[in-house]
């Protein structure tokens, strides 16, 4: 059995062409992480002798990352621009795995922060909001 490494794993915006076109943002961003959670309904009663609970609805959350700043960076800026904007993109995270495992979501970009400090470079960290399930190539 062999590892999927992080390195070479890719978090790219569409541009919403058809056929739509994927700009990694590999070149800034450093670490990147995803998932989905589902609320939990509880039924318990006075009369319950157990907790009662059901699964509710799945939120898929957000896309958070961090990296370095680096206004060459096409895709950065583009990333920046969709949070100025408010408007929903299509994303794509691929991982290095053979064939690679790729999962495609709708959201908006929600935050975009840039911090700088002494010693150090400039640094960016953001969140992208899903707004849709994800599709992806999971067997």
């Amino acid at each position: 059995m062999s590892n999927t490494k992080s390195q070479g794993c890719i978090l790219a915006l569409g541009d919403g062409a058809s056929p739509e076109v994927f700009a990694s943002l590999v070149g800034s961003i450093a670490d990147f992480n995803f998932g989905s959670s589902r609320s939990e309904l509880t039924g318990t009663t006075l009369a319950s002798t157990n907790v009662e609970t059901e699964p509710g609805l799945i939120d898929n959350g957000t896309i958070d990352f961090n990296g370095k700043f680096q206004a060459s960076d096409g895709a950065l800026v583009d990333l920046w621009d969709a949070v100025q904007g408010g408007t929903s993109h299509n994303w794509r995270v691929t991982f290095t795995d053979s064939p690679a495992t790729v999962f495609d979501v709708t959201g908006w970009a929600k935050d975009f922060s840039i911090s700088v400090g002494a010693d150090d470079l400039v640094r960016v960290s953001g969140a992208i909001r899903i707004t849709s399930v994800y599709t992806d190539n999971l067997a």
